[in-house]
């Protein structure tokens, strides 16, 4: 027992109990949180034996891993890893994930009388609503649109671009989504994310032995995994307690902000390499991934999403009156190609 551990049980009314093993504490403060969580109220409490363990997983020697995230990072990812939670889920039905990016489209104009065209950067919000069966057995259906800024100021061929832009018809496949996403973390499929460890250490052996030789730098690349595989919005709960416990040992992660989204109070925490600083915003209160962001070397915006989940018993009529039916194959290298019927 190291010495701050003999402080903390000397000052803490749990100072008789006895000495816990990493699992140990784990256990002890999930199952201290899912006891008294009220659904109506963000938030989390615990009782006298699991917070003298909090104590000693924050400060002590349970820290996992060599120097890790900072320690507002560190904290984040822990309170994130202890409220990861979903709802009861049955066969039959999806989860509605929509992801919000918001780009800039470079278009090229010429005047009439002008010998030279003219280049605008024209902004806009590409949506994606993804209907993934939650067990992975039914097919996916997708809803993609482009929507283009008209506000006040907006360059004129923006406009136009606006009122040209085609709509794009929703869409599914005949295959289920275990067969048609990937055994990958980029686009994940339910069968994989079950067949990946929950144990910290070994799902962080996996993480960094995946993404080895890629990236710019092995830390930086780790996280940038977890983040592909928690863009999905698919990723089970238990699989996030345990990101969010490998992302606590990752060295350089630190916490870059602490905004307001739709009225969530997030913690934007990220990484930098030579090229970029990679985002992912966190509400730690709720245990899900709520955005993402990169910056350039300039320090500008150069991608970013928001990323909403819910869970719903069928797809809109809508929907399947109108989406495009695709017949696809999946070749011998895991490639699937493809075509409406």
């Amino acid at each position: 027992m190291t010495h701050i551990d003999t402080l903390l049980r000397a000052a803490d009314p749990a100072a008789e109990t006895p000495d816990f093993t990493d699992a140990e504490r784990r256990a002890i403060l999930t199952g201290a949180t899912a006891e008294q969580k009220i659904p109506e109220r963000r938030g989390w409490r615990i009782g006298a034996v699991a917070a003298a363990t909090l104590l000693v997983v924050g400060i002590g020697a349970g820290s996992l891993g060599g120097s890790g995230a900072t320690a507002r990072a560190d904290e984040a990812l822990s309170r994130a890893a202890i409220n990861a939670a979903d709802p009861a889920t049955r066969p039959g039905q999806y989860w509605e994930i929509t992801s919000t990016g918001h780009t800039r489209a470079g278009i090229s104009f010429q005047e009439p009388g002008q010998l030279e065209a003219v280049s605008v950067d024209c902004a806009a919000s590409q949506v994606r609503t993804e209907y993934v069966s939650v067990d992975g057995s039914q097919p996916d259906w997708y809803v993609d649109a482009s929507v283009f800024d008209t506000g006040p100021g907006v360059p004129e061929p923006c406009r136009q671009l606006a009122e040209i832009s085609p709509e794009t018809a929703p869409w599914t496949t005949d295959l289920s989504s275990n067969e048609y996403r990937s055994e990958s973390w980029q686009v994940p499929s339910p069968a994989f994310l079950a067949s990946l460890p929950r144990d910290v250490d070994q799902l962080r052996e996996r993480l960094y032995r995946d993404s080895a030789g890629r990236g710019r730098g092995s830390d930086a690349e780790a996280f940038v995994y977890v983040a592909d595989v928690l863009r999905s919005g698919i990723v089970p709960a238990d699989l996030r307690a345990a990101l969010f416990e490998v992302l606590r040992t990752v060295d350089g992660v630190t916490v870059l902000d602490e905004p307001s989204i739709d009225g969530r109070q997030v913690v934007v925490i990220g990484i930098e390499d030579a090229v970029e600083v990679s985002q992912l915003s966190i509400d730690p209160d709720g245990g899900q991934v709520v955005g993402e962001r990169t910056i350039d070397a300039d320090g500008q915006v150069a991608s970013d999403l928001l990323i909403t989940r819910a869970l719903v018993d069928e797809i809109p009529a809508e929907i399947q009156r109108t989406a495009e039916r695709k017949t696809c194959t999946v070749h011998a290298d895991g490639a699937v190609e493809c075509s409406v019927k």
